[in-house]
């Protein structure tokens, strides 16, 4: 299983593990504003989608760190969620949990 799974999967028997950034997630996707590799970073993105969370579009799961304060996630589903029969009843977009922590800045 996965915890990460929203959008950008191509509906297939094995999809394979991507995960996007930024303008390449138009459909659904979290909201962490700032996130990237580095809290503060000129490079970090605010929208996060795919069958994995980065900070750099890939295809290995990564760490996001972001420092605006207050700390916030947010959540955008669009209802155009993409199911397919074959393997039957399979949903594509799953959703997600996440694990984090605060440190001091």
């Amino acid at each position: 299983t996965t915890s990460f799974q929203i959008s950008l999967i191509t509906p297939t028997a094995s999809p394979a593990s991507i995960g996007a950034v930024g303008d390449s997630c138009t459909q659904d996707f979290i909201i962490v504003p700032g996130g990237g590799q580095t809290a503060g970073a000129t490079t970090n993105y605010d929208r996060f989608c795919g069958s994995l969370l980065v900070h750099t579009a890939g295809s290995t799961g990564q760490t996001i760190k972001a420092k605006k304060m207050p700390f916030q996630v947010g959540v955008n589903f669009d209802s155009t969620e993409l199911d397919e029969d074959n393997p039957a009843g399979t949903e594509w977009s799953k959703g997600f949990y996440l694990y984090y922590t605060q440190t001091a800045c």
